[in-house]
């Protein structure tokens, strides 16, 4: 049985990196497992906190980073922002804490092999629905696999699978906090 997830945790809950953890085994282990005649390389990132495409300053280890992770069958991360489009709305943070990012990143993202994504953060909401619009709409232009966001709670709770060779992968994303006062009622499409 599963205790409660918070901030704090009490006696016997689950904190967010012992669900993180369990997530992380549960996609490598029992997902995949489950096709054993499926060989899955799969590349796992940590959270991608990008203010600009890293591509303009290359660092040294760069372009051996870039093939280890395209050479993954599937490489997953998170993208803690929101993407600036041309529905953006007002931003809901003080621009020091402001998540918002170009189109382009996800071009960087894609191009280094990475190519399933979790969206739930706290920073997805930073442009309020209509960056939420325009993320969905660069995510989906760029063919990602991706779960944590959505026009309505159902969209953004959904599984995302996609197939990684021979095997399939299923990711979930969920955040807690702030972002839960945000997506309390679908986004209107005339945003």
């Amino acid at each position: 049985m599963l205790t409660p997830i918070n901030d704090h945790p009490q006696r016997g809950a689950l904190s967010r990196r012992q669900l993180l953890a369990l997530s992380v085994a549960f996609v490598a282990g029992g997902s995949l497992a489950a096709e054993s005649a499926a060989a899955c390389r799969l590349g796992l990132l940590g959270q991608c906190v990008l203010g600009h495409d890293l591509r303009r300053r290359p660092w040294p280890g760069m372009e051996p980073l870039r093939t280890l992770l395209r050479s993954q069958d599937a490489c997953f991360s998170t993208l803690d922002g929101v993407i600036k489009g041309s529905r953006a709305g007002a931003p809901t943070r003080k621009p020091d804490t402001l998540h918002a990012v170009d189109p382009v990143v996800l071009d960087f993202l894609e191009d280094f092999g990475i190519n399933l994504l979790g969206m739930s953060n706290n920073h997805v909401f930073d442009l309020n629905s209509g960056g939420i619009l325009d993320t969905l709409d660069a995510l989906r232009a760029r063919q990602f696999t991706f779960a944590g966001i959505g026009r309505t709670l159902a969209e953004a709770a959904a599984p995302a699978v996609r197939r990684a060779g021979a095997a399939r992968i299923a990711i979930v994303s969920a955040a807690t906090g702030m972002i839960a006062r945000a997506v309390r009622r679908p986004i209107p499409a005339s945003v």
